[in-house]
C-alpha cells in the first residue's frame, strides 16, 4: 500500500474535518429548532387546554341557568304587572360574567383554530354545537345535551392536542439528519478508499 504524500494528507484531512464539523452542526440546528418549536407548541397546547377547560366549566354553569320569572307578571293588577316588569329589568343579571366569559372563551378558541385542518375543523363544529345548544333549547333539556357536546368535544379535543402528525413529521426530521450524516460518513470513507487505493 502506498503513502499518501504530505501535500495531499493535509488538505485531506481539513476537508474531512470540515465535513465532520459541519454534520455536527447542522444536527444541533435541527435538535435546537426542534426543541424551539416544541416549546411554541407546548405553550400553545397549554393555552388551548386551558380555553377548553374555561368553555366546559361556563357552558355547563349556563347550561343550568333557569330564567328568573315573577308570577306576578301573570296573576297581578295591571300596576302589580308593570312593576314586576319594571323589576325585572333593573335587576341585575347574576350570570352576566359567565356569559360574558363564555363569549371571550369561544371566540378565543375559534382564533387559535386552523379551519383547514380537519380535526381543528370537527372541534370548531363541536363549540358551535354546544353554542347553539345554549342559545335554541328548552331550559330542561340543556343540561343533559351541553353535558353529551362537551363529551364528544373533549374527545376530538384529544386529537387536536395530541396531533400524530406532528409527531410522525418530527420523526421523519430525525430520521433525514440522521441520514445526512450517514451519506457524509459514506462519502469520506469512500474517498479515502479511493485515496489509498487509487495510488
Amino acid at each position: 500500500m502506498t503513502e499518501l504524500p504530505a501535500s495531499v494528507v493535509a488538505p485531506l484531512g481539513a476537508i474531512i474535518a470540515a465535513c465532520i464539523t459541519g454534520t455536527i452542526s447542522f444536527i444541533g440546528l435541527v435538535i435546537s429548532k426542534e426543541q424551539k418549536t416544541s416549546e411554541f407548541r407546548q405553550a400553545w397546547i397549554d393555552a388551548l387546554r386551558a380555553d377548553l377547560s374555561e368553555f366546559a366549566s361556563q357552558a355547563r354553569r349556563l347550561a343550568h341557568e333557569r330564567t328568573p320569572f315573577d308570577i306576578r307578571r301573570l296573576t297581578g293588577s295591571l300596576f302589580e304587572q308593570m312593576d314586576a316588569e319594571k323589576e325585572e329589568i333593573l335587576r341585575p343579571d347574576p350570570l352576566l360574567v359567565n356569559r360574558q366569559r363564555f363569549a371571550q372563551t369561544y371566540y378565543s378558541l375559534r382564533l387559535r383554530l386552523n379551519p383547514d385542518e380537519d380535526d381543528h375543523r370537527q372541534l370548531l363544529a363541536h363549540l358551535e354545537k354546544t353554542l347553539q345548544i345554549l342559545s335554541e333549547s328548552a331550559e330542561s333539556e340543556r343540561p343533559d345535551q351541553v353535558a353529551v357536546e362537551l363529551d364528544a368535544t373533549a374527545h376530538v379535543a384529544r386529537a387536536v392536542l395530541g396531533e400524530p402528525l406532528y409527531r410522525l413529521s418530527l420523526g421523519i426530521a430525525a430520521g433525514l439528519t440522521i441520514a445526512f450524516g450517514v451519506v457524509i460518513g459514506i462519502v469520506v470513507v469512500v474517498g479515502l478508499s479511493q485515496a489509498y487505493g487509487g495510488n
